[in-house]
């Protein structure tokens, strides 16, 4: 079964006073037979249920991580049910859903109901996947699906390696703001996000492959399709194996082009009040590691804020090195320093 369940439908309406903050969720299975209900099957870390009508699950959930659940049907790491009347909306800040699969569809979030909104912001969906639609998100018959300043990245699936939009042309549909997509992988396409009869709205988001296939992209001119420079890929969470810290492996280099590429119109108000100054009106003030969300004019784009200068590190070995090698590593040092300190800048540091 689930590991959280959110039950929104036997003990009155889940609203957003109901507040989850600093919860890691992992190693969920939610692999049980459907004659056990649908949390026996559905949402392997966490099952928001507000299925049935006037039934709500709207929880606020800040700095939450869903990591390595699985489920055999939907939703490996997060199941929002809104189904037959009810609703599912909740408002994710500050999130890291991390390699999470389903069986079926939704390799990190099932999103579905008529009535349902949910937000999600500041937010790293990676390394998620799905054997059927949506790696890392399957939104079905939502009336509108947020996602502001998120980073989807590694994420696979048969179809929509990133995102399957599915049946949603009845509401507002997918709206997407700031994001960054890159290296999501769909089988059967290769779209990162895929639309099957669904309504989604982009603006401001990098995407490699351009504006999605029967997506609303505007004039297409704040669509970018660049590398966006990440850090270092091999090492998302950086050496001190935690996520919203500085070393982060997803954070963007200097010379970015998510850098001061967003819309600053699009940040939400911080109604989860995530820096704690007693102000909810004002706009989200924060990234997903606690910096300043807006530092040079213009909002980035993704779920970090601010250009990093990368560390490199150069090996000197007099003994076994040699001038001509790169100097990374130390099977390929350098044999002086005066080579490591020519080629050294910034941050970079010799040993």
């Amino acid at each position: 079964r689930t590991v959280v369940h959110l039950d929104g439908t036997t003990g009155g309406p889940i609203t957003t006073a109901t507040r989850l903050d600093g919860l890691t969720i992992t190693d969920g299975h939610a692999n049980g037979p459907m004659a056990a209900g649908p949390r026996a099957e559905n949402g392997g870390g966490l099952y928001c249920d507000g299925l049935g009508s006037s039934n709500a699950c709207n929880p606020t959930l800040v700095n939450v991580g869903l990591r390595n659940n699985h489920a055999s049907s939907s939703g490996g790491g997060l199941r929002l049910d809104g189904r037959n009347g009810g609703d599912a909306s909740p408002v994710i800040v500050n999130a890291v859903f991390r390699s999470n699969t389903s069986a079926s569809e939704g390799g990190a979030i099932y999103a579905d109901g008529l009535s349902s909104q949910p937000t999600i912001v500041n937010a790293l969906i990676i390394e998620n996947h799905a054997d059927g639609k949506g790696g890392g998100l399957l939104n079905l018959d939502t009336d509108r699906t947020t996602l502001t300043n998120v980073t989807f990245w590694g994420n696979t699936a048969a179809e929509g390696g990133a995102i399957y939009n599915w049946k949603t042309s009845l509401g507002e549909g997918l709206q997407i703001r700031n994001a960054v997509f890159l290296d999501n992988g769909d089988t059967t396409s290769g779209a990162e996000i895929v639309n099957d009869s669904g309504a989604a709205v982009v603006r401001h988001a990098l995407i490699a492959g351009g504006c999605p296939a029967g997506a609303d992209c505007g004039d297409g001119s704040t669509i970018v399709t660049a590398d966006p420079k990440f850090v270092d890929t091999s090492d998302p969470d950086g050496a001190d194996d935690a996520f919203a810290t500085s070393d982060d492996g997803l954070r963007v280099t200097i010379g970015s082009p998510a850098v001061n590429a967003g819309d600053d119109t699009a940040l939400p108000a911080d109604a989860a009040d995530v820096d704690g100054d007693d102000d909810t009106s004002e706009s989200l003030p924060i990234d997903l590691t606690s910096a300043e969300r807006v530092q040079d004019g213009t909002v980035d784009l993704g779920a970090y804020e601010g250009a990093v200068d990368p560390v490199r590190t150069y090996h000197v070995d007099a003994s076994t090195g040699d001038d001509a090698n790169p100097g990374r590593s130390w099977n390929q040092a350098f044999a002086t320093l005066t080579k490591a300190l020519d080629v050294a800048t910034g941050n970079d540091e010799i040993w």
